[in-house]
């Protein structure tokens, strides 16, 4: 196909232009989807409680990586090699309280005042049975 090391054919054309397969395709120019890019023209219409789901996510996926960036490093920094006499709260060793207890009742109490306090109910619709009734 090609007669020359620059890459062209002999008669100076573009190789990829004058390709016998490509001009001779039927469908080329009857095929309005051919050239068309499915993802260059997409602009999704998001459901009303899809957008609070993921929002409501985001926020709990939120206090969870802060609860776990505290309590990791916190029990282990005051608690892997703990020697024998280890501070005590309530009982309970303070790294213990502090890296395990403390996170985990600020991560609940967190979670019931946001389902009570700031997430809402969203309109599911009608449920097929209430229609039918």
């Amino acid at each position: 196909m090609f007669h020359s090391e620059s890459g062209t054919s002999p008669a100076g054309e573009d190789p990829v232009d004058s390709d016998p397969m490509r001009d001779s395709d039927p469908m080329r120019d009857s095929d309005p989807m051919r050239d068309v890019d499915p993802m260059r023209d997409f602009d999704p219409v998001w459901d009303a409680t899809f957008l609070n789901t993921r929002k409501e996510a985001k926020i709990i996926f939120g206090v969870w990586v802060v609860v776990l960036l505290w309590s990791v490093p916190m029990s282990y920094l005051h608690g892997y090699g703990a020697g024998a006499e280890t501070a005590t709260i309530m009982g309970i060793p303070s790294w213990v309280f502090w890296g395990i207890a403390a996170p985990w009742a600020a991560a609940s109490a967190f979670a019931v005042w946001y389902s009570l306090r700031v997430m809402v109910d969203d309109d599911l619709g009608r449920a097929p049975e209430e229609e039918e009734a």
